[in-house]
This record gives C-alpha cells, sequence and structure tokens, in this order.
C-alpha cells in the first residue's frame, strides 16, 4: 500500500502545472451577440507563472478586424490568413460563454471575456470539448 501511494505521489509531482485559465466570462459581458466583439485587436498567447516572454501572433500595427453582420454573426479579418481573410462568424450564447461557428470548415471556437477589452479563445475538439489549456489572448487595441 505504501508503495502504491508512493508512485501516486511521484506521479502527481511529475504532471505539469498548467496555467488554470479562467472557464466563464466575466459579469456584466454580454455573451452571444456580435457588439463586443467589434474593433481591432492583439492576440497573443496568455502570460502564466512559467511564462517568461509572451508571444504576440498579431499586433496592433496590422490587427485583426471583426465587423458586425448583424446582432450575432462578425466578420472576422485577420492580416496574416490571407486566404481566410474574411471569415463569417456565428455566435451562440453558452453558459457564460460565447461559442464561435465559422462559415469555414475547420474547428469551433468558445471565447471567455475577461473585461471589455479582452478575451481568451479556445478550440473546441469535434466532440465539443474545449482546450482550456491553450488559450490565445485578444486584447482591444487602442
Amino acid at each position: 500500500m505504501l508503495l502504491r501511494l508512493t508512485i501516486l505521489g511521484l506521479i502527481a509531482t511529475a504532471t505539469p502545472a498548467f496555467a488554470q485559465f479562467p472557464q466563464q466570462g466575466v459579469a456584466g459581458m454580454e455573451n452571444g451577440v456580435a457588439a463586443p466583439f467589434v474593433g481591432k485587436w492583439r492576440m497573443s498567447y496568455p502570460e502564466d507563472e512559467n511564462t517568461i516572454s509572451s508571444v504576440e501572433l498579431v499586433g496592433c500595427d496590422l490587427p485583426i478586424v471583426i465587423d458586425p453582420l448583424g446582432n450575432s454573426r462578425f466578420r472576422y479579418l485577420s492580416p496574416n490568413n490571407p486566404e481566410d481573410a474574411r471569415v463569417e462568424i456565428d455566435l451562440t450564447p453558452f453558459m457564460n460563454r460565447t461559442v464561435w461557428f465559422p462559415s469555414i470548415e475547420g474547428p469551433n471556437y468558445i471565447s471567455i471575456w475577461l473585461g471589455p477589452d479582452a478575451f481568451h479563445l479556445h478550440n473546441l475538439s469535434e466532440m465539443g470539448a474545449a482546450d482550456w489549456d491553450n488559450p490565445f489572448l485578444y486584447t482591444r487595441c487602442p
């Protein structure tokens, strides 16, 4: 029995600690609607206790642009992906989050509002499970 507990203890201490990112949005942010997303955005990897230097994927000098196409739909313009330059995305509220359904083939996403000018975006698997450990961080450009 002692050997089993020792092995379980070693496994538990050898498992890498993933950052615990929020899985629910902050109070006061409306989910499933385009209006809060409209604007220009910087995209990076969020920092956690293990981050030495944050990696910026898209900067405010050439930002991601989100334009409204109705109450629960927007156009997403990415400067880094010319083949997917203008993707239309339908939005649905789900448990204090917003699910993104892009018009092109590929993964769906779920966003978690951190405040009016920042959100995390997580990939969803084909079965609908979120990758909670590896979000993208979007921050509004000035």
